[in-house]
């Protein structure tokens, strides 16, 4: 491991630390998913300040369907079972995915860089695409939960393996 990527993952252990215990509403169903977002901006990124203002200033500054730019592509972040309707959305070229739902320390061996389109496709074959209605009203797009079926984890996982982690795509 590089002396850089080793300081962006304990950098990036810092600011989601900070983001879970001084930020984060505990009911807030989504906040491992922004924890997850947040280290993968600064491990890919690096962090300029301390964790507590990066923290404040990536949710802030968020926007939409731009999760991480590097290298001048567009990058959407996902975890989980999240919703896919945002990935339709946006013109991100690539989807950094892991099957991970809580996030105590980072490690970029467990996230997949997975062109769009073969996310969507991934998904589709797995059969967990999942299409339902909101309490809002609205039609959501996300991926069902596939714990509960060991015989669509293996797959789901056998699947993700088929792709470069993250650390393997940022190290290249």
């Amino acid at each position: 491991m590089r002396k850089n990527e080793e300081r962006n993952i304990t950098l990036s252990n810092d600011v989601v630390n900070h983001y879970l215990n001084e930020i984060v509403n505990e009911k807030d169903s989504g906040k491992f998913g922004k924890a997850f977002e947040i280290a993968v901006k600064v491990y890919m990124n690096g962090l300029r300040g301390n964790s507590k203002t990066v923290a404040s200033a990536i949710l802030k500054n968020h926007v939409r369907g731009t999760d991480v730019q590097w290298k001048k592509d567009l990058y959407e972040v996902k975890s989980n079972c999240g919703e896919l309707d945002d990935i339709y959305l946006h013109k991100c070229k690539y989807v950094i995915y892991t099957p991970d739902n809580e996030i105590d320390c980072f490690n970029p061996g467990n996230a997949y860089v997975i062109p769009v389109h073969d996310f969507i496709a991934s998904v589709e074959n797995c059969g967990l695409k999942r299409v339902k209605l909101s309490s809002a009203g609205k039609v959501k797009t996300t991926i069902q939960t596939y714990r509960n079926s060991k015989k669509k984890t293996n797959l789901w996982y056998a699947t993700l393996e088929q792709f470069p982690t993250l650390r393997e795509w940022v190290n290249c």
